[in-house]
């Protein structure tokens, strides 16, 4: 007679799925912060170029008419520099969205889920690492 072939507990296969789920779950809460970062800084730096454009209007009547040519190539250029930033705020806020939707669709750990650091840990920063480069290629 032969054997019966038998299979991984139900529970082994529970905890295998947990540790890929979580290790995703972590490298979109990483790319999430990252963005996060990204975008508050050029928040930042975009009310800097607003507020010294602004500067270089002048408040002046008349000023419209006799603006430098200097001064007028400089208001050029920030302003196709503020309008990339919002273009590039735009990005990152569909990113956003990608972001919390992936992470609403992961399924929940089952209860007493604990995580394997090693495994999770290597695989979430793989990702991270993953998306980085994806995102920095030509």
């Amino acid at each position: 007679m032969s054997r019966i072939t038998r299979f991984r507990h139900p529970d082994r296969d529970q905890q295998t799925d947990d540790n890929r789920n979580q290790a995703v779950r972590l490298a979109l809460l990483r790319a999430r912060h990252s963005l996060d970062e990204e975008r508050q800084g050029l928040e930042r730096r975009l009310e800097e170029a607003r507020l010294r454009a602004a500067s270089l209007l002048g408040t002046e009547s008349g000023i419209y008419f006799e603006r430098e040519p200097e001064d007028e190539r400089m208001l050029s250029e920030a302003e196709a520099q503020m309008a990339y930033a919002g273009r590039r705020l735009a990005e990152l806020s569909a990113q956003q969205s990608v972001f919390s939707t992936m992470l609403s669709t992961l399924p929940a750990p089952a209860p007493g889920f604990k995580q394997r650091d090693s495994l999770s840990s290597r695989l979430a920063s793989g990702f991270h690492l993953l998306y980085r480069r994806v995102r920095q290629s030509p």
